[in-house]
């Protein structure tokens, strides 16, 4: 098959498929789960060879090898080493714990990419305050980080990058633009909430 002549590139929800096909190729998962992913491979592969072809007998055949042949290098599994606990406030916070790191990584699979700009800056602002695990002020202090965020005066959109460059020498015009330029200045007037709106470039 020839590759295409003009690379295309990923979308935000092709770039997250792809990465999670690539942990389970690389680190394997659920066998049920790896075991779906590599049928539907070899079904593509003989597909595109013989298009409309029953695939199925081929699946059956080669699904054993295939797994057999990627589970050899994936990493041995090891459970996160935690502290058992010892009361019940503990044993809340480990199942809070885990309740949270299942959703986070859900989170981390299926937000959109102006979300992870949100998430990642709320978490910078947390860091920046020299907050641990630890820090009996943690909650307080990360309830700061988020209001600290959002009061700034970014709006986080996300922007085509064959718009970028638009949008950016239209910024650039604003910033340059005389004071008196009233056309200029009510196009980029901010909203009525208050602040000015400023795009964050999270492009595809």
């Amino acid at each position: 098959m020839q590759p295409d002549k003009q690379t295309r590139k990923l979308t935000d929800f092709q770039e997250i498929v792809c990465n999670l096909c690539a942990d389970m190729i690389l680190n394997g998962g659920e066998e049920a789960d790896v075991s779906c992913l590599l049928a539907a491979v070899i079904g593509h592969s003989i597909h595109m060879r013989f298009p409309g072809y029953d695939a199925q007998k081929r699946i059956d055949l080669d699904l054993a090898d295939w797994l057999k042949r990627l589970a050899r290098y994936w990493p041995a599994k090891s459970e996160p080493k935690h502290e058992q606990p010892k009361t019940v406030t503990e044993m809340l916070r480990a199942n809070l714990r885990g309740n949270l790191e299942d959703r986070f990584r859900d989170f981390m699979a299926r937000a959109r990419m102006q979300e992870l700009y949100l998430m990642n800056d709320v978490l910078g602002n947390f860091e920046s305050e020299g907050c641990s695990v630890d820090d009996e002020d943690a909650e307080s202090m990360l309830a700061r980080a988020f209001l600290m965020e959002l009061c700034t005066d970014y709006s986080y959109l996300k922007i085509p990058d064959d718009h970028v460059e638009a949008v950016e020498e239209f910024l650039k015009h604003i910033d340059e633009a005389p004071a008196d330029d009233g056309a200029v200045r009510a196009m980029s007037a901010p909203p009525r909430r208050g602040g000015t709106t400023e795009a964050r470039h999270a492009g595809d």
